[in-house]
């Protein structure tokens, strides 16, 4: 049975003569019509930081066995770079965790008025490695951090460190299960103007600032 690789699956990318498998996750996967066994890959490469728009390269296939395929990299001069895919999944230390709680000074916790709301949406492989990541504040008009801590991702105010949101997470095969929501209600610390709003809010702080975060919104 030879290595199979699909889109929305991690595999191993390694540049010969490097042997050190790069976790890289496959967007896309096109076998190219050319009669001459080339693929068309649209790929994250985790070293190549995940804030980037997706790599898409051919690869003309030269072997391909139950454990890798070898490739040759081909440009549009027909040249071309020798490489390996290998199965391959991130670990937690491939992550390129953007925010952790210990950098920070002075981050509240959830006071004891709280509302919660239910979020109730699944995310597919490559966000729910985007969410985990989280989000640093690199400038005054970053207004949240945001941090995966246990099984909670948590939302504070870069300014005050208030925590304004406390969402409980459920990794599911590699996905995240976003559950139920943990608002402030301390009106001194956050006003809500509805519950109802809320939702669409925490999905929007998701989509701008950890799956897309390179589109640098201001929100």
């Amino acid at each position: 049975m030879k290595l199979t690789i699909q889109e929305g699956s991690w595999i191993g990318f390694v540049q010969l003569p490097n042997c050190e498998p790069i976790p890289t996750f496959v967007h896309r996967l096109i076998p190219l019509k050319t009669g001459k066994g080339i693929l068309r890959l649209e790929l994250s490469v985790l070293r190549y930081s995940a804030q980037q728009h997706p790599l898409t390269i051919d690869i003309q296939v030269l072997v391909h066995d139950c454990d890798f395929l070898v490739g040759r990299r081909v440009d549009e001069a027909g040249k071309g770079q020798t490489l390996m895919i290998k199965a391959c999944k991130p670990c937690t230390t491939d992550l390129l965790t953007v925010a952790q709680p210990t950098d920070f000074h002075e981050l509240r916790a959830m006071p004891d008025a709280t509302e919660e709301i239910h979020i109730g949406k699944e995310y597919g492989a490559f966000d729910s490695y985007l969410i985990q990541r989280g989000f640093a504040p690199q400038q005054m008009e970053d207004k949240w951090l945001i941090y995966m801590t246990g099984n909670k991702l948590q939302f504070h105010r870069s300014w005050t460190g208030h925590c304004i949101y406390s969402l409980s997470v459920t990794p599911r095969e590699g996905r995240l299960y976003l559950d139920n929501c943990t608002i402030n209600g301390n009106r001194d610390q956050y006003k809500s103007e509805s519950t109802l709003n809320e939702r669409d809010h925490v999905l929007t702080l998701i989509d701008y600032l950890l799956i897309r975060p390179f589109e640098q919104h201001r929100i």
